[in-house]
């Protein structure tokens, strides 16, 4: 998993490189992320360095202010995993009242089984 920084990066990396190689500015990339993540050329090198250990980047080569790279598909798989997942489904607090009442009138049923089977015997 992948936290928000880097996230944002890949998704960024995908819109502009995809799966070819591209040449791309690290100035550039770090004025094209969000603001709220602050990131600066360094941060971006340092990011990049993390994703194209993890593989979701190939890095064809760098320098200082360039990056030749391409996105893989654990990158593409990464986002369409993400938008695939179900939601959660929660319980309702109507649903948790009616499934304690049938465990307990089922417990009880039970219970009365119970004692008539013992009378009969």
């Amino acid at each position: 998993m992948l936290d928000k920084k880097s996230e944002s990066l890949l998704a960024l990396l995908l819109d502009l490189a995809g799966l070819e190689y591209t040449v791309l500015d690290k100035n550039v990339l770090s004025d094209k992320l969000p603001a709220r993540h602050k990131m600066n050329p360094q941060s971006v090198t340092a990011a990049l360095t993390y994703l194209k250990e993890n593989g979701y980047i190939s890095v064809k080569y760098q320098d200082k202010e360039e990056i030749c790279l391409c996105a893989t598909i654990k990158a593409q798989s990464y986002f369409e995993g993400e938008k695939a997942l179900a939601p959660k489904t929660k319980i309702a607090d109507a649903q948790i009242w009616l499934l304690f009442l049938g465990v307990f009138a089922a417990a009880f049923c039970g219970a009365l089984a119970a004692v008539f089977v013992a009378k009969t015997m």
